[in-house]
């Protein structure tokens, strides 16, 4: 999606300003297979969240860095009525991302590291790993 959106209002402090917590690019990826292992179901796929940057204020000065993140899963059939499911999120261990300083205090100095952070501003966590089991009649 791209979303184009600014603030209209009377206080000159916010108007034309960016949408806080509305990031202007983002896309979404999932790719499955799905097929059968002796006489089982098994179930593999992987995906991609990415976004571009987003201001975290109103007044479009706390500013967080775009990322993209990947993850993988498998699902198999263990029985009937039962399947167990593994997922790994965030496969690159992605953490830190790189912030442009605009303007650059100088020259070898254009950009400051931060934290990985959702929309809202809260850091997200690295690599991460997921066991699951289902039941259905």
């Amino acid at each position: 999606t791209m979303t184009i959106a600014e603030q209209r209002s009377d206080d000159q402090n916010v108007d034309g300003n960016r949408l806080p917590r509305q990031p202007r690019h983002a896309l979404a990826g999932r790719v499955d297979v799905a097929g059968r292992w002796r006489s089982r179901l098994v179930s593999v796929w992987t995906s991609v969240h990415a976004q571009s940057g987003n201001y975290l204020d109103g007044a479009n000065l706390r500013w967080i860095p775009g990322r993209s993140l990947f993850d993988a899963g498998i699902k198999a059939e263990v029985s009937p009525h039962w399947r167990v499911a593994a997922t790994a999120t965030n496969l690159l261990d992605l953490r830190v991302v790189q912030a442009p300083l605009d303007p650059a205090p100088r020259p070898d100095l254009t950009s400051t590291p931060l934290a990985l952070a959702d929309v809202a501003g809260f850091p997200l966590p690295g690599r991460s790993f997921f066991l699951s089991l289902e039941w259905s009649r």
